[in-house]
C-alpha cells in the first residue's frame, strides 16, 4: 500500500470540531450527567473532553467522522475481553448511555464515555535523572499483561491498515522528504526494509494495545506504579513485542542523563516478570525500538506539515523523538548496528 492511501483518510482528513458546549448537551442527552465543567483535551485525530460534575469526572470521546465503526467496536471489545481476563488490570471501561448503548452516533460521529482515570500522565513527570527501577518494571509488567490478557482476542478489524503499525514502516518510506535531515533515516529504512520486516513477520502475532506513550500510562503520585493504561485506538493485531518496544521508545533519554540500555533493560525485567520474550523477539527488540522513533519522526514530520489546523500538537515531539533517535543509535547494543 502506498504511504499516502495509508495516510489520507487515516489521519489527516479534516473535519469541524466540536465545542465543549456540544460535549456537555451531549453528556447530558446520552448519559443523563449535567456537567459543571466541560475541558478540551488536545488530541491527535477525534474530539476529547474531561467532563466534571460536583463528585465524578469523565472522558467524553467523539471520534472522527472518517472513523471506521468496526475499528471503534475492535478497541471496546479488545478493552471488555482484557478486563475480564485479567480484572485488575487498570483500564478505564466504556459507560453505557440511558438507554443501554456504548456507541450513540451523534450528527454522524461515535460517540463514547469513560471514567476520568486517577493518576498523572507520564509526559508530567518526564525527568532529569534515570526513572526509577519499580516504574520501569510497572510499565512493561503492565503492558505484558495486558498483551497476556489479549492473547485469546479476535476481532473482524484486528488486521486493519494502521499507519502506526510498526509492522507497517516500509510503507512510510515516502515520507523521508518531510524530515529536516532525512538521510540517517532513510539508511534505517532500508536496513530495517531488506533484514528486519522478514523477521519480524515470523514472530508471534495477536492484537496489542500499541500506544503506551508518555499520555496513555497514568502513575501514582510517587511514579512508581502504572494505575491506568489509556486509548485502545491504534490497537492492531502484529507482533506482540511491538507492544514492548512502543512502550520502550517513549520512554528512552534525548540525552546523557542516564543510559538508554538501564531502560530497556528494566522494562524487559517486568515484561518477562509475565510474559518470556522468546529468543527472536529479543534479538529484534532494539532495532524495534529504532524502527519506532523513526515512525515517529516520519508520522509526526509528515502530519504537522499536513494539518496546519493542529501542526502544533503534531509536531511538539519531533525535536525530542530526533534525539532519542541519535542517543540510542549510538548506545543501543544494535549486535552488527546499523
Amino acid at each position: 500500500m502506498e504511504a499516502s492511501a495509508l495516510l489520507a483518510a487515516e489521519l489527516s482528513a479534516p473535519f469541524e470540531r466540536a465545542s465543549e458546549s456540544d460535549a456537555a448537551t451531549i453528556v447530558e442527552r446520552h448519559w443523563g450527567i449535567t456537567p459543571a465543567r466541560v475541558n478540551r483535551v488536545d488530541t491527535e485525530r477525534d474530539d476529547t473532553f474531561r467532563v466534571e460534575t460536583a463528585d465524578a469526572s469523565y472522558a467524553l470521546k467523539i471520534a472522527h467522522p472518517a472513523d471506521d465503526p468496526a475499528a471503534i467496536d475492535l478497541q471496546t471489545a479488545a478493552i471488555e475481553w482484557a478486563a475480564e481476563q485479567d480484572p485488575s488490570l487498570p483500564l478505564p471501561r466504556p459507560i453505557a448511555t440511558v438507554d443501554g448503548t456504548l456507541h450513540p452516533v451523534v450528527t454522524g460521529r461515535i460517540v463514547r464515555l469513560f471514567p476520568w482515570m486517577p493518576g498523572q500522565s507520564l509526559r508530567a513527570g518526564i525527568w532529569d535523572a534515570a526513572p526509577e527501577r519499580p516504574l520501569l518494571h510497572s510499565v512493561g509488567a503492565t503492558h505484558a499483561r495486558l498483551t497476556a490478557a489479549l492473547a485469546g482476542f479476535r476481532h473482524p478489524a484486528e488486521s486493519r491498515a494502521l499507519a502506526w503499525d510498526v509492522a507497517r514502516l516500509p510503507e512510510l518510506v515516502g515520507l523521508t522528504d518531510a524530515l529536516d535531515d532525512p538521510i540517517p533515516i532513510a539508511a534505517v529504512l532500508d536496513r530495517h526494509l531488506a533484514e528486519i520486516a522478514p523477521r519480524l513477520a515470523a514472530l508471534p502475532q495477536q492484537l496489542i494495545h500499541n500506544d503506551g506513550n508518555l499520555d496513555n500510562l497514568l502513575v501514582d503520585d510517587r511514579a512508581t506504579r502504572v494505575v491506568a493504561v489509556l486509548d485502545f485506538g491504534d490497537a492492531v493485531r502484529t507482533p506482540r513485542v511491538l507492544d514492548l518496544a512502543v512502550v520502550a521508545s517513549y520512554l528512552l533519554p534525548a540525552d546523557d542523563q542516564y543510559a538508554a540500555s538501564d531502560v530497556l533493560d528494566g522494562l524487559i525485567a517486568g515484561w518477562e516478570s509475565v510474559l518470556p520474550l522468546d529468543p527472536g523477539e529479543r534479538e529484534l527488540l532494539p532495532r524495534l525500538v529504532i524502527a519506532r522513533l523513526v515512525q515517529r519522526m516520519l508520522l509526526g514530520s509528515w502530519l504537522s506539515r499536513e494539518v496546519a489546523h493542529n501542526a502544533d500538537y503534531l509536531g511538539r515531539n519531533i525535536a525530542h523523538t530526533r534525539a532519542q533517535f541519535d542517543l540510542a543509535m549510538s548506545t543501543l547494543d544494535l549486535h552488527e548496528g546499523w
